[in-house]
Parts: structure tokens; sequence; C-alpha cells
């Protein structure tokens, strides 16, 4: 792996702690993981890295992994190991004289999507201060979900609900904009993690553009990679 190569590793895995994604693969010019124990965030991110990309590098120690490459202080090199079936066994970080090796997980013990289906229904834009006001709010009522509601007049709202039953609600100042004809959507997340995202992700911006899927996933740009948020299960529906 080059200098470069390396680089866009580190942004990529940084992007996944956020998440709390431990385990990735990286093949095809995509790093592709899920987060645990929940699964309702996944990564699904194109890499443009010089080595073959049908090769399988699969991480199950991501944690881990960031930790031998913080190390070395200096511009590092990463030798990578194939096997008879294309798949990365070991990685070998150097700088200067020293090295430490790290060793892959095969691909069929790594959980990961393939794809996002999930069609494009429209895009929500909150500015930066009201994702941080909307991620405070969360973590002082230590709500367990957050949801998303869009009104037919196409109102975005965000809310909460402590475990008291005391809640938070803040319209947003700028409404969705949907593909096609606008419709009523509501949809919870996972609390204090998804507004933990949304906010480490608006940061680096001035507003932050959330799109949101047929089936109510939510997909969002971080320090250029791609994190998509699924909905929790709507339990009225299961009951049916």
């Amino acid at each position: 792996m080059t200098t470069k190569d390396v680089e866009q590793l580190r942004s990529a895995f940084a992007v996944c702690r956020s998440a709390s994604i431990d385990a990735v693969m990286i093949t095809d010019n995509q790093i592709r993981g899920v987060s645990t124990p929940s699964g309702k965030m996944a990564i699904i991110s194109k890499l443009d890295l010089s080595f073959d990309s049908a090769i399988k590098i699969g991480i199950g120690r991501l944690a881990e992994l960031e930790k031998r490459l913080s190390i070395f202080s200096t511009e590092l090199d990463i030798d990578v190991k194939v096997n008879d079936n294309n798949e990365a066994s070991l990685l070998t970080i150097a700088s200067g004289k020293s090295k430490i090796q790290f060793r892959c997980t095969a691909e069929r013990l790594i959980k990961y999507p393939k794809t996002n289906e999930d069609e494009d229904v429209c895009v929500v834009r909150a500015s930066k201060g009201e994702i941080s006001q909307m991620a405070r709010a969360v973590k002082t009522l230590s709500a367990e979900s957050l949801t998303l509601a869009i009104g037919r007049d196409n109102g975005v709202r965000f809310e909460c609900t402590s475990p008291t039953n005391e809640t938070y609600v803040s319209s947003l100042e700028t409404s969705a904009a949907f593909v096609d004809a606008p419709q009523a959507i509501v949809n919870k997340y996972e609390g204090d993690k998804f507004a933990s995202v949304l906010d480490a992700a608006a940061r680096d911006v001035d507003e932050l553009d959330l799109v949101i899927g047929a089936f109510g996933s939510i997909t969002i740009s971080m320090k250029g990679h791609t994190l998509i948020a699924m909905p929790e299960v709507n339990e009225e529906d299961d009951d049916e």
C-alpha cells in the first residue's frame, strides 16, 4: 500500500470508529461494514486504492489495527500477504527499521452489507447548530431513540423522549426536498449513537444533508465517506 492508500484507510477507519463499526471488508475499491452490537449503522464507501481491487482484506479487529498504526509517528508502508483465495491473511506495517504485524480475518467471518438498495425519497438539510442542539438534547434526556418526522407540508422535526416521559421537539428551518410527491414520514433511530454520529458529521460542514430512503434508511457523508443509519423496527407493524 502507498502512503495515499494508508491515509485513505485511516480516514475511513476514523469514520467507522464514530459509528461503532469494528469489522470491515475492503475489496472492489470499497470499504463495507456494520456496527456492533445493534447493526443499525453501516459504511458502504468508495476508496481510491492503488492495489488490485479484487483482493479481499477482512479487518475483524479494527480498533486493534488502529492501535498498531498509531505506534509509528512517521510515514509507514503496509505490505499485504494474500492467500490462494485472493484474501489478505497478514498485514505487515513498517516504518523505517521497525515493523509490526496484524492478522486479517476471513471474509466468511465478517458481516457486511453488499449494497444499499433503499431508493432515495427525499433530502433533509439541517444546520450544524440544529444537529448540535439535537445531539445535546438526546444525551441530556438519556433518550433511547430519536424520531425524525416529516409532515405533509414538508416540515421536518426531531423528537426524543426521556425515560420519565419528558420530550424534546425541534422543527428545522429548512423543509424536506422530495424526489417525487411529498409524503408523511416518521422513523425512529438509535438514540445517542445516531445523534452522536450526526453531530460528528456536522462538525466539518455548515449544513448536513440527510438522504432518506423508502425503507427509512438515512445516508450521510462524513469526512468524504458514506454512512447509512437504519431505523428501529416498528413494533406495531410487527404485531400486525
